[in-house]
């Protein structure tokens, strides 16, 4: 009876799972790259002068070689330090986030399981947001897990790293580097 329960509980969690994966966006039919938002100029006083459309927006693209490396190396040591170990999901610091929540020092590492690919998926394919409940948040994961692993095998490291510095929210809405 025990091993009987306990099957069902590990196919149940694995087809809970393949349903959250099942319902993740397809990656072929996502654009990974930002558009541009429309952007509000205010007078010294707060008054509104004008709205700019994303059409009047000037943003220049640049590749990751026209980035300094000092950038890229700073972004990847204090986001994702295991960036070019792992393949869109690093296990090191999942096990790290789950057990510094298990052992109550959870806000303390909350991101240390997010690597750049899962931001840059977050970012741009769920709108930076989280979820509402543990459930949803569980699901976000499992979703930003899978199509990390997909992104990693469509893109090498150093394009990954290119979007995410082009539309990564940096402060008070300065999108890129």
């Amino acid at each position: 009876l025990l091993v009987t329960l306990l099957l069902m509980l590990i196919f149940g969690m694995a087809g809970a799972v393949r349903g959250m994966i099942d319902s993740t966006p397809d990656l072929a039919e996502i654009d990974i790259l930002a558009r541009g938002n429309a952007s509000t100029l205010y007078d010294s006083t707060g008054q509104e002068i004008q709205t700019l459309n994303t059409d009047d927006i000037i943003q220049e693209y640049v590749s990751a070689k026209e980035i300094p490396k000092c950038v890229q190396q700073a972004f990847v040591a204090i986001e994702d330090k295991r960036f070019y170990e792992h393949h869109g999901v690093d296990m090191q610091g999942l096990i790290h986030s789950i057990y510094s929540n298990v052992t109550g020092e959870g806000r303390k590492y909350a991101d240390s399981a997010n690597t750049i690919t899962q931001r840059l998926v977050q970012n741009q394919i769920f709108g930076g947001t989280g979820g509402n409940n543990f459930f949803e948040n569980f699901c976000l994961a499992v979703q930003k897990q899978h199509l990390a692993t997909q992104l990693e095998d469509h893109l090498d490291k150093s394009k990954i790293l290119e979007y995410y510095l082009y539309t990564i929210n940096l402060v008070s809405n300065i999108v890129g580097v």
